[in-house]
């Protein structure tokens, strides 16, 4: 599993405004199976694409923080 478990933090712009990270970006957000995919064929990690789906089941959709999360964000 590609999962490297990321602590969550909230990054200061150099202007002083708070951003959020990638990961804090996609709470509560459902992508569809295509865009998840996406996502991991973005990060070169279409291998693991087939556990991932093994792990949440063959779905429509997933939520963004699981797809992410397995990605290591």
């Amino acid at each position: 599993m590609a999962c490297l478990n990321k602590t969550k933090t909230t990054t200061q712009h150099k202007h002083g405004v708070n951003q959020m990270t990638y990961y804090e970006s996609a709470e509560g957000i459902t992508i569809t199976k295509d865009r998840a995919y996406k996502e991991f064929k973005d990060h070169g990690a279409t291998c693991d694409w087939i556990e991932f789906v093994a792990w949440r089941g063959d779905k429509d959709s997933y939520l963004a923080e699981d797809v992410l999360g397995w990605l290591g964000y």
